[in-house]
């Protein structure tokens, strides 16, 4: 079946304005009167047909109406020879000034800027063109009456006739799960831990849980997994909200309000936000936001704004797309990556769709072709649902194999299935990814590309702006690789390729416009060409005729891999890449496993004025690169894989200099020992911004000496190489990776570089005086795996030429003992960032990192702002003095010999974080600095006390957190903390009380405490803590009383889970705010009248079910857990509970019964896991519970069974 061509957003728009520049650069020529005022028409013409565009777009794009196609096709058509034109005028202009004045200067700069430096002459038409410029103007105004009759709208009135892509919008979500999935146990797990955990909690009251993938891998369902999944009591609001496209605040802000029951009938968004606000103040709430695509972080920022006011652990759970999406959103917290699903989970959701089971049991001749018909999904659940419910009316084997053989995503029984979905993520790219993402289609399928590779042909294709164009192509590389077009091969890999369902989206909107080449060598070792699925053998490669198809761009030619001794008989090879000599407008080519020994003449030949990107890959029997120096515009050239070069010569210039070239790639040359230039040549390059050398262990002469445009410059594998004599002016960017430290001695005349990265740096004891001192603008520095390096740089250097350097990172250098010789180490004096890790010989720091314990601002070097150190073994303790006053975090991780810490007096510091410092056992000095905000200490197994009065002055610190230290026996006291919110407690085992929890700390919000063995009770004060929202206590099985006194009244959420707790606190049923309770032992609640307590939400009572206990009627969710001699529950107690909405029982083995009738009105959530005799006896086949399914929406039994009401 014919691939469509929705080709309007994608090329179209493309052409189009590269023909508006075109013809505005034709006024720069003195063309004859008659065909200006022709161009001048084309130009408005052209105006009215662009507007057209996005209509014929979107008509296509969801309607794939034929008239239209033929249309799109007819423009582009009519474009190219628009195009072709316009080229001729360019190239007369051309050849009149070479013939004015010989001079390849002009010839550096691309079209149509190059009109700028013609000759103004003037061209004379004869007949002929002018009758073409004529016929091309009908074409025009036919076309634009032809789009009268289908009805097609410019871009200004399909606004007004509400004709706009809010219609092909996706269907809004629901929270309701679907009813069959398979594979997600684990991610499902993963979301529940990060939702109900305090991973990535803030200060502002919630964290946001991403959970991020490709169109139709199954966001949404588990989403609507977990969203069920919560037990009740977890949150006391829950809310969701399909996005999509579109972030309507008004709208999505009034679906949350009534979500939670509010109410507001104004569309103000002020009053909305406001009554919201109100709504969640203090509460903690889980809100869904389903399909997110808008990126525009101002958005985000206007419609959290109420969510602000909710209680601590509050979460907000997206799905997206795009990874921009989730680092705008996410905050502290990690996203969840979905990945696809394994080919036998896929099978059954196929097959729950198809055959209505999840196996072939009933249809085992469906069997082999069903498997063959899923793993075409590639792991997409949305594409086995949809082929599944395609195939669901048609049960014989032959149709099976008719949808197995055939592009299924193109026929038109699928159109609104799997294509509609992949059509709708393409529409709602922005319009500068679009041409890019439809470039793709060039690669054939699972082709592994690079992302520089892919960015310099976008650029070679003329489809990123002209300005910063390399950059511009990275970051669309990088949004697409966001959006899940593109996949990572492995994490940390530097290749990409495309699932195939998305490489069928890019062929259905590139259409007809790309053609790709490969093949050339099929398994019976005779070379083949596959052109347009027309295959020709050796002796019809001429018959090709690339050189007639005009309208070819891009051109790759590729043979296979297999370069055995049956490859290259008679030079054949070359005679084929001979015979298919593209036209001389091609813009791009590559060249892959080709085995000639030589390239043909014409691929150097200047009448390729139009080519701007050139890879040759793996042709690894050819000896001489092609003489490609004359190329006129040629930007980007990338040779790789070239093992038969040991020589890159005069030859390879040829009677040029690359005028144009600004990228200039070798990789893999791994024969390769000189690069030679022109005899009294040194202007070679003269544009080249980016020289990248890579693998090359052998090459060991000199690079080209005048650099003079190099702005980066990558050498990585060529330990030989040295560069005594380059001039490098407007270097930037140097990263030199596995070589020789020779290399660093030989390059000298670095001043202009701002960033350093050097990696495994062979022999490499220090960097070299003259190369440090060199480096006069440096900003960055980056060291990392130099084994060898023992100190930074040599003794003697000039410091003060490293007056620009503000952040410095040595990583993985095992040898490094100091940073500077024996000078105690000085260092730059405007560095703010100072990183260190696994640096495992380093003993001790610089002085200069202390200002002197007698004070004075004199005695200040250097003035850093974070400091992190990180697994240094051997630093055992810091030098005397104080920290200097700019420092404002301070990161100190696995030092296992580190005894003692510095003295932290420091009015500036706002961070400390201590972490694995097994030998620490006491703090430098008294007290922390009254800066700071946040402290935390975590696995220091030998820490055992605190100085008494450390938190005296820290009347700013919010969060403080101590955790895993085994023999810490106590606790500073807190004294005018006023500021604490959140105090965190755990795994504090020889812990045995806490300090006074009263007036000190005011205003703590969350008390946390958990795995305390020896803690034996809280502070009797602790009532005083009138705005303690929450007070969680787990596992500290000494404490049988909380406190001999009250618990703050203002409690909201309570937690008491210690196994050998006797007594509750004598207020609990005071309580009036207190919305969530969970009791380790219902023991502790016999006696205790809980109707009291109003405002209670959530209960969950584990262990002992309390004889004739009366609950509250406001309670929405009920928990029943580890109670193994319950066998009933009395129908009184749950039809009383009029707001019940979930009920969850588990672990209760002998739980018999459950009421038959009078269950809560509302009761909406059932879940029973693990009470074996309760599933067995009445859940199972015909068992007598069935029919609550009619009035329970959802029932869980045991994790996997759902039923639905």
């Amino acid at each position: 079946m014919e691939i469509l061509s929705v080709v309007g957003g994608a090329f179209l728009t493309v052409v189009f304005e590269r023909l508006f520049n075109k013809l505005e650069s034709s006024r720069a020529l003195n063309l004859q009167k008659q065909v200006l005022t022709k161009l001048r028409q084309w130009e408005s013409l052209s105006l009215k047909i662009s507007a057209l565009l996005e209509d014929a777009e979107r008509t296509q794009m969801f309607n794939s109406s034929h008239s239209v196609k033929i249309w799109l096709d007819d423009i582009r058509d009519l474009a190219y020879d628009m195009e072709d034109v316009l080229d001729e005028f360019v190239m007369d202009a051309r050849r009149s000034n070479l013939t004015a004045k010989p001079n390849h200067a002009s010839t550096s700069k691309l079209i149509p800027s190059c009109f700028n430096y013609f000759k103004q002459s003037d061209f004379v038409f004869d007949s002929q063109v002018i009758s073409k410029v004529d016929d091309i103007t009908l074409k025009l105004q036919h076309m634009i009456d032809e789009s009268e009759k289908l009805r097609l709208l410019s871009s200004t009135t399909q606004a007004r006739d509400g004709l706009s892509k809010a219609s092909t919008r996706r269907l809004p979500t629901t929270s309701l799960p679907e009813h069959y999935v398979y594979g997600r146990e684990n991610d499902k797990a993963a979301i529940l831990q990060k939702l109900l955990n305090d991973e990535g909690s803030s200060s502002k009251g919630f964290c946001v849980v991403p959970i991020y993938g490709m169109g139709g891998v199954g966001k949404t369902t588990l989403a609507q997994l977990v969203y069920n999944e919560v037990k009740p009591e977890s949150f006391e609001l829950k809310a969701w909200v399909c996005v999509s496209d579109q972030i309507d605040i008004p709208s999505i802000t009034r679906t949350v309000l009534e979500a939670v029951g509010g109410k507001c009938d104004s569309n103000d968004l002020n009053l909305l936000q406001q009554e919201l606000n109100n709504k969640l103040s203090n509460k903690k709430f889980l809100l869904v936001l389903d399909d997110i695509w808008n990126e525009d972080y101002s958005l985000w920022d206007n419609l959290q704004k109420p969510f602000l006011s909710g209680a601590a652990g509050s979460k907000i759970m997206i799905t997206t797309r795009s990874e921009h999406v989730v680092e705008i959103m996410r905050g502290k917290a990690r996203a969840h990556h979905l990945e696809v699903l394994k080919d036998e989970e896929c099978l059954s959701i196929f097959t729950q769709h198809a055959l209505g089971a999840d196996n072939f049991d009933a249809y085992p001749g469906l069997k082999e072709v069903g498997e063959k018909i899923v793993k075409k999904c590639k792991g997409l659940p949305l594409a086995a649902k949809v082929l599944g419910g395609l195939l669901c009316d048609k049960l014989d084997h032959s149709a099976w194999e008719h949808i197995l053989n055939s592009e299924i995503w193109q026929l038109q029984e699928s159109e609104r299935g799997i294509l509609p979905a992949l059509r709708l993520r393409y529409y709602y790219l922005p319009s500068c990814l679009k041409p890019c993402f439809a470039y793709c289609t060039v690669f054939p399928k699972d082709y592994e590309f690079d992302q520089n590779e892919l960015v310099l042909l976008w650029m070679a294709m003329g489809l990123l702006q002209q300005q910063d164009s390399e950059v511009d192509g990275h970051r669309y590389f990088n949004e697409l690789v966001s959006r899940a077009f593109f996949q990572r091969l492995r994490r940390g890999g530097s290749r990409y390729v495309m699932h195939d369902l998305i490489h069928d989206l890019a062929q259905f909107v590139a259409g007809k416009t790309s053609f790709n080449l490969e093949n050339l060598w099929e398994a019976n070792k005779k070379p083949k060409v596959n052109f347009e699925k027309n295959i020709f053998d050796i002796q019809d490669a001429r018959e090709a005729s690339l050189g007639n198809i005009l309208g070819l761009d891009e051109l790759l030619l590729e043979w296979t891999s297999d370069f055995s001794n049956l490859r290259d008989i008679s030079n054949g090879e070359m005679q084929v890449l001979d015979w298919l000599k593209p036209h001389s407008k091609l813009k791009s080519l590559k060249i892959v496993f080709y085995g000639g020994h030589k390239f043909p003449l014409w691929m150097g030949d200047p009448l390729f004025s139009n080519l701007s990107y050139l890879e040759l890959r793996n042709c690894q029997r050819c000896t001489l690169l092609p003489s490609l120096g004359l190329l006129p515009v040629l930007k980007s050239l990338s040779i790789e894989g070239m093992k038969a070069i040991e020589a890159v010569g005069p030859e390879f210039y040829g009677l040029g200099t690359f005028p144009s070239l600004e990228t200039l790639v070798f990789c893999n040359m791994f024969n390769w020992k000189e690069w030679a230039s022109p005899t009294g040549s040194g202007g070679e390059f003269p544009c080249l911004l980016k020289l990248v050398i890579q693998n090359c262990p052998e090459l060991i002469g000199q690079l080209p000496s005048n650099l003079s445009s190099l702005i980066n410059l990558e050498i990585d594998g060529c330990p030989e190489l040295r560069c005594s004599s380059m001039s490098l002016p407007l270097l930037r960017d140097l990263n030199i990776t596995v070589c020789n430290a020779a290399l660093l001695k030989s390059m000298v005349d670095l001043t202009s570089v701002t960033r350093l990265g050097i990696q495994r740096i062979l022999e490499l004891n220090c960097m070299p005086k003259s190369f440090v001192e060199s480096l006069t603008m440096l900003e960055s520095l980056i060291v990392r795996s130099c084994e060898e390096l023992t100190c930074l740089w040599e003794e003697g250097i000039e410091i003060a030429n490293l007056a620009h350097l503000e952040r410095m990172e040595i990583r993985d250098c095992p040898l490094l003992v100091c940073l500077a010789g024996k000078e105690r180490g000085l260092l730059p004096f405007n560095l703010k960032n100072l990183h260190l890790e696994n640096c495992g010989e380093l003993e001790s720091l610089p002085n200069v990192l202390m200002m002197k314990m007698d004070g004075g601002s004199n005695n200040i070097l250097f003035t850093p702002e974070n400091l992190t150190f990180s697994h240094c073994s051997s630093l055992k303790s810091f030098p005397r003095g104080k920290l200097p006053t700019t420092i404002r975090s301070l990161c100190i991780s696995n030092c296992e010999n580190l005894e003692s810490l510095l003295d932290v007096d420091n009015n500036n510091l706002k961070d400390l974080q201590l972490d694995a410092l097994s030998s620490l056992n006491s703090f430098q000095g008294g007290q922390l600095p009254d800066s700071l905000e946040s402290f935390f200490v975590q696995n220091c197994k030998r820490l055992e006390s605190f100085p008494e009065r450390m938190l005296q002055r820290c009347t700013r610190l919010e969060g403080m957190a101590i955790t895993l230290c085994d023999k810490l026996k106590s606790l500073p006291i807190f004294n005018g903390n006023g500021n604490l919110v959140n105090l965190e407690i755990m795994n504090c085992e020889v812990l045995e009380s806490l300090p006074e929890l009263g007036s000190s700390i005011p205003n703590l919000k969350f008390l946390f405490i958990a795995k305390c063995k020896s803690l034996k009770t809280l502070s009797d004060t602790i009532y005083q803590l009138q705005l303690l929202q929450g007070l969680y206590i787990r596992d500290c099985p000494s404490i049988k009383c909380i406190t001999d006194g009250a618990l703050p009244a203002n409690l909201t959420s309570l937690v008491l889970y210690c196994e050998n707790l006797m007594l509750l606190p004598n207020n609990v049923v005071e309580l009036r705010s207190l919305q969530t309770l969970s009791i380790s032992d219902g023991r502790l609640l016999v006696g205790l009248d809980l109707r009291n307590l109003s405002s209670l939400q959530e209960l969950a009572i584990s262990r002992t079910w309390p004889p004739d206990i009366v609950l509250p009627s406001s309670l929405t969710y009920l928990g029943i857990i580890d109670v193994e001699n319950l066998r009933s529950i009395s129908k009184e107690i749950l039809h009383s509970l009029n707001s019940l909405r979930g009920l969850h029982i588990s672990n209760c083995p002998k739980l018999r019964t459950l009421p038959r009738e009078d269950l809560p009105p509302l009761l909406g959530y059932l879940s029973i896991r693990n009470c074996q005799h309760l599933k067995r006896q009445h859940f199972e086949a015909k068992g007598d519970y069935l029919h609550l399914t009619r009035s329970i929406p959802y029932i869980e039994i045991d994790h996997g069974q759902v039923m639905y009401g």
